[in-house]
């Protein structure tokens, strides 16, 4: 059976897109919206999943989105925000969201724009046309909740006209939820003067209502339902549509979604904060929205282990990193840290050492590694190891290793910008340190430093390294990013 995942990506392509999706929203400019002083999206999948911490705007995407067609529902910025005497800064004097549609004859763009004399948006004659489906939170509540009519009246609840749900929504229903159904419902019913749908489903030899159905199930039928009815090609917006299900039921969720996607050609967005839904789509649909003090950035293609790191603080690591000793770590560190600090909050980054009775170390460096890596992997853990430069480079097992020839303190030592470095703030001279160490094995190289200057031979690895960063070609530290990255993300 062909990837659902990578069919979409090549329906995506440039040439196809608007032939296989209509006039999507293919970029997203937000200026002095809420949290947002300037985000820009670009999206490169037909389904896009925003996550990250809370208050980072990620619904904001869903609710702009929604106000760049005309359609029936006829939503506008107005429908999900407006100023208030406690909401005066809910978007700036010179808001606006720029967008950019995809049409036949390459892309089509759109500003809508905050007039603060009018207190009004302005450039809403300008958008195409496009149905859109806006489901939120509060898509579904159950009937107890709401304390509704049909709820307060049901034992004296007309029942009208009873349809069966089509067999394949039926199985989309049950496949999410792992429960079998005989048959799902839609009901008419009434009480006096006042009229409702009510859903009911047939299972293990009883029938009951919406009003009877845990919150994650009947969110689930309410939502399946509303999408199948959906017209071919429209735009589909969901708040956290993982809301009240088991982890496998998240999951299937997401398959389902790019199962619709395939069939009826529309363009998906949501926010999430499930892992499990996460792991379910391509890493193209992923995009997660990083706080950086007041500035919110979008970091596309994290992967679910990654987005799930993230979320924690760190303390769920995507990938275990193992390296051959404490200056490689240090390196590694700062290349990472300084072409993609986001990355390495993902990262947990160890020495590689196989230890025995008493702590002693019986292995450490390329010998231990292999050990380590089977040990760990054993255990579940996600590995990847990265040796000294110039060793040899086994892909497959996910071990690669850092730029340049030589060990990391010998390429420290010989990059220019650490050679400077050390010549300015410690007032040495680099070619007495190099008579000193003539013949010496290069792990000596800081130990010499570290005497001559009373300073910690790690701390002054790491300030070499800082210095050493820039003279790295950028190309080949986000080659060994994107290598890690895939191990990260395998599944």
């Amino acid at each position: 059976m062909s990837d659902p995942r990578r069919k979409l990506a090549n329906l995506w392509g440039p040439s196809s897109r608007f032939n296989e999706f209509g006039n999507v929203i293919s970029k997203l400019v937000v200026s002095g919206v809420r949290c947002h002083a300037q985000t820009t999206i670009e999206f490169r999948s037909p389904i896009t999943a925003f996550s990250g911490f809370n208050g980072t705007g990620k619904s904001t995407m869903l609710q702009l989105c929604a106000a760049a067609y005309v359609c029936q529902a006829d939503y506008t910025i107005n429908s999900f925000m407006r100023k208030g005497p406690l909401d005066q800064t809910v978007f700036s004097a010179t808001a606006s969201v720029q967008l950019e549609f995809q049409d036949q004859s390459g892309f089509k763009p759109l500003t809508l724009s905050y007039n603060p004399g009018t207190s009004r948006w302005q450039g809403y004659p300008r958008r195409p046309s496009r149905e859109v489906f806006f489901g939120g939170v509060g898509v579904f509540l159950p009937r107890s909740e709401q304390r509704d009519f049909v709820f307060l009246n049901s034992s004296s609840l007309t029942l009208g006209e009873t349809q069966e749900l089509p067999e394949a929504l039926k199985q989309h229903i049950a496949r999410i939820l792992s429960s079998a159904y005989r048959a799902i419902h839609s009901n008419q019913v009434s009480h006096k003067s006042r009229n409702d749908t009510l859903l009911s489903a047939d299972r293990n030899g009883s029938s009951y209502s919406e009003a009877h159905m845990g919150c994650g199930e009947g969110r689930i039928q309410c939502l399946i339902q509303r999408l199948e009815a959906m017209p071919a090609r429209s735009l589909i917006l969901l708040e956290e549509p993982e809301i009240s299900l088991h982890p496998s039921a998240e999951y299937e969720l997401g398959k389902y979604l790019l199962d619709l996607v395939d069939r009826k050609r529309h363009q998906v967005l949501l926010t999430t904060h499930s892992s499990m839904l996460l792991r379910s789509l391509p890493d193209a649909s992923l995009v997660f929205l990083a706080r950086h003090g007041d500035t919110i950035t979008p970091l596309p293609g994290i992967g679910a282990r990654q987005a799930a790191s993230l979320l924690t603080e760190g303390h769920d690591k995507a990938l275990t990193v193992l390296v051959e000793d404490e200056a490689a770590k240090l390196v590694l560190t700062e290349l990472i840290r300084h072409h993609n600090p986001g990355f390495l909050a993902t990262l947990h980054i160890a020495v590689a050492r196989e230890r025995r009775e008493l702590g002693r170390i019986d292995a450490s460096g390329k010998d231990a590694i292999r050990s380590t890596m089977k040990t760990l992997s054993e255990a579940g853990l996600k590995l990847a190891a990265v040796l000294d430069g110039g060793e040899a480079v086994d892909s497959q097992r996910y071990i690669f290793c850092l730029p340049g020839r030589e060990p990391p303190e010998s390429e420290l030592f010989k990059s220019p910008s650490a050679r400077r470095m050390i010549e300015a703030t410690y007032n040495l001279k680099i070619e007495d340190l190099e008579a000193e160490l003539a013949g010496a094995d290069c792990h000596q190289i800081f130990k010499v430093i570290g005497r001559r200057t009373s300073c910690d031979e790690a701390y002054l690895i790491q300030e070499a390294a800082r210095a050493y960063v820039p003279d790295v070609p950028a190309a080949d530290v986000n080659r060994l990013i994107e290598l890690l990255k895939e191990a990260s993300q395998r599944r």
